[in-house]
């Protein structure tokens, strides 16, 4: 009996200092999110201003997180380009994060955050070809895109033959960052 109260006393201290080594471990290496976030913006190259980018909160303080077929991840902003952070459903993969740059009322850049998307096919969808579409056109004018077979209006975007389904969770993730945009930067410009 004395040696079975032993063991456990033995086995309990080793353990005590091993989880608390480990506590220890874990807290001067834990990641920074918003750090390594704002890291993987910049490698993108699509912030081009001098000052750091701000993360500016989308939880607590009445932005609406959940969207229709979207969900807002993250806005930054940093000298007049907001950077939003955005994922799309009804890919072909699940949905697709991307990052919108948002400026004096026009996309400018998206980029591609995280895709599960074909390579070669459902990615054709992240090709400037696509994606040119949606710059440079007056947020303000167009409230929300939609996918048509042949673009007529500024709103409407010409999907990518063979991949429809990616075409459509890009559009989807672009206009959660123009509805966030729209609610909450635009019409405090004006």
């Amino acid at each position: 009996m004395k040696d079975i109260i032993k063991t456990i006393l033995v086995l309990s201290i080793i353990a005590l200092i091993a989880g608390g080594m480990l506590g220890i471990v874990s807290h001067f290496t834990q990641i920074d999110e918003n750090a390594a976030l704002a890291a993987k913006i910049e490698k993108t190259g699509i912030y081009t201003g001098t000052t750091p980018l701000e993360r500016l909160s989308v939880g607590g303080d009445g932005f609406s997180q959940s969207y229709t077929k979207g969900f807002l991840k993250n806005v930054f902003l940093g000298d007049n380009q907001y950077i939003i952070h955005c994922s799309g459903e009804e890919a072909y993969g699940g949905s697709i994060e991307l990052l919108v740059k948002i400026q004096d009322k026009k996309i400018t850049k998206i980029a591609v955050y995280y895709s599960e998307e074909t390579p070669g096919v459902g990615t054709k969808a992240f090709a400037d070809a696509y994606l040119s579409q949606f710059y440079n056109k007056d947020l303000t004018d167009i409230q929300k895109y939609i996918i048509s077979k042949k673009s007529l209006e500024d709103k409407e975007i010409v999907a990518i033959s063979g991949a429809t389904k990616s075409s459509k969770g890009v559009l989807n993730a672009v206009n959660v960052a123009v509805d966030w945009y729209l609610s909450h930067v635009a019409e405090v410009a004006e």
